[in-house]
């Protein structure tokens, strides 16, 4: 390993910047890095806080509701497709997505095909109903 120039200039730095840190009277304001970005942010007040700012906080929180939202749907959509399988005679004639957008007011065709698409869901056999 080769020797770099004035390594312990840099090194004697370095700690001169810590030690200003730890000792300065606002270090209490440094939020540790935002759950979302990664990085550290100076809080606008001492309250405990996880993200850099609130409108970082909304986003995080309405992607969390639309992934569990989309979970649901997903499980709804699992539940139609296995009473298709099981569908009474008189509704034979119709398609399984159809029948699941039918019975999930909320659930389109273009929602099922992506799905399947994703492999989330699995398009059910063709064969009759009882």
């Amino acid at each position: 390993m080769v020797p770099v120039p004035n390594a312990s200039a840099a090194r004697d730095a370095a700690a001169n910047c810590l030690l200003q840190l730890l000792f300065h009277p606002r270090r209490l304001y440094l939020g540790a890095p935002c759950r979302n970005f990664g990085k550290w942010y100076v809080k606008k007040s001492l309250r405990p806080s996880i993200y850099c700012s609130r409108a970082c906080s909304d986003k995080r929180k309405l992607a969390d509701k639309r992934k569990l939202a989309h979970a649901d749907k997903i499980k709804r959509a699992k539940s139609a497709i296995r009473n298709y399988r099981t569908r009474p005679a008189k509704w034979a004639a119709m398609d399984w997505k159809e029948w699941v957008c039918q019975s999930e007011k909320d659930i389109t065709a273009n929602f099922l095909t992506l799905a399947v698409n994703r492999g989330e869901l699995k398009v059910p056999s063709h064969r009759q109903a009882p």
